[in-house]
């Protein structure tokens, strides 16, 4: 699951990525402290809602790239506390229960309590069968896309779907999908309705052809001036691979990957009109 933007030596998930529970993927990840679908859903619970008053609805239709087990449409739609994720999926109490079923029931009585007032139609996008299945039994998206779209062209299903998608979100998935995933999702937009596309890239993630590709879209990129936290680094191994491809982008890690953290900064690329229309300083001062 390194499609080759990452960069060398960063640490394999793929044995938890694809199960029937997401347990075991959040347990491997609990000592590295993964943040970033909560700190996105921060960020894109404010933009979404600007974008949902500006166009006189109370909820937009999006599509979760790299979605995997729905974390970050969890934290969109519900009313969660930081380090929720973490403490859902390591209860003991949800693990006594018998079956990948129960434990299904049991996440959607949770979050059936915790729904937020804004409640976006979320579809997910993944090769990730297994994972799919859970976030569409939990209640998480509204529809499972099962496709690998950096190697083939959209279902009609999906084509259907992005034709009047309002917003691309993604959290940490950019580096496993890239500029062919997201361009084809474009392409399938209604001519004069092109989504925004929302983004929490990891710094030793290469995004320029990303860019470009939305620039040559008609779409203005703006990034965040602070990083955020996305996990700690496995070992020294890792940490060290990733301070030479940031030297290799010529980024100085001072202060940032030096305490032990892959960073990631928030990327947001919207059409130039409304771009315009809404400077981002005004609907993300704190970014």
């Amino acid at each position: 699951m390194n499609n080759g933007l990452w960069g060398p030596d960063k640490a394999a998930f793929d044995d938890v990525y694809n199960l029937a529970d997401p347990a075991a993927y959040w347990q491997k990840l609990a000592p590295l402290d993964y943040v970033t679908p909560e700190i996105a859903a921060g960020f894109y619970r404010s933009l979404l809602g600007s974008l949902a008053v500006a166009r006189g609805r109370g909820s937009l239709k999006l599509i979760d790239l790299c979605s995997g087990y729905g974390a970050l449409p969890m934290m969109l739609n519900h009313d969660l506390q930081p380090g929720t994720l973490h403490r859902l999926y390591t209860d003991p109490k949800r693990a006594a229960l018998p079956t990948d079923t129960a434990r299904v029931d049991y996440d959607r009585n949770m979050l059936q309590r915790r729904k937020a007032a804004a409640q976006h139609r979320i579809a997910g996008v993944d090769v990730a069968d297994k994972a799919l299945g859970y976030s569409r039994a939990a209640g998480l998206i509204e529809r499972a896309f099962i496709e690998d779209l950096e190697a083939a062209a959209p279902s009609e299903a999906l084509a259907e779907w992005a034709s009047d998608t309002d917003v691309i979100v993604e959290a940490g998935g950019v580096g496993y999908v890239g500029e062919a995933s997201i361009s084809k999702l474009i392409s399938a937009s209604e001519t004069g309705r092109k989504p925004w596309v929302l983004s929490m890239p990891v710094r030793t993630v290469d995004t320029s052809g990303v860019e470009e590709m939305l620039a040559d879209y008609g779409y203005v990129v703006e990034r965040s001036s602070k990083t955020f936290r996305h996990r700690r680094f496995r070992d020294s191994s890792e940490q060290e691979a990733a301070l030479t491809r940031l030297g290799e982008f010529g980024i100085d890690a001072g202060g940032a990957e030096i305490d032990g953290f892959y960073r990631c900064r928030l990327l947001v690329a919207r059409p130039s009109a409304e771009a315009a229309a809404w400077p981002i300083d005004a609907l993300l001062p704190a970014a």
